[in-house]
């Protein structure tokens, strides 16, 4: 899927955010591309974690894991762009793993 699809599908959610509450998956992708839309907003890293702590054992393994991978990937190039406090958080997501 592309940037543009995801954007559109961020919109979507919106105008219809009470319709998409039920559906972690959902939230969790969204979540996900507005956190690297809007990387300096730590508020947005702490939505995401939070929402995968209370529902990641709701996905099947195969998801759950391409969901820790992403959140770890996403720790570690925090890191490598010198916020080095992410070495910690990336600790936090592989212990899900």
């Amino acid at each position: 899927m592309t940037t543009k699809y995801y954007l559109s599908m961020i919109s979507f959610k919106s105008q219809k955010k009470e319709e998409f509450k039920h559906i972690p998956l959902l939230q969790y992708i969204l979540k996900f591309i507005i956190l690297i839309l809007n990387s300096e907003n730590e508020e947005h890293y702490f939505d995401l974690k939070k929402l995968i702590t209370n529902n990641l054992d709701i996905f099947p393994i195969d998801e759950a894991k391409d969901i820790m991978d992403s959140v770890i990937n996403y720790t570690i190039q925090k890191q490598n762009s010198g916020k080095l406090e992410y070495a910690k958080k990336a600790l936090i997501f592989t212990k899900f793993h």
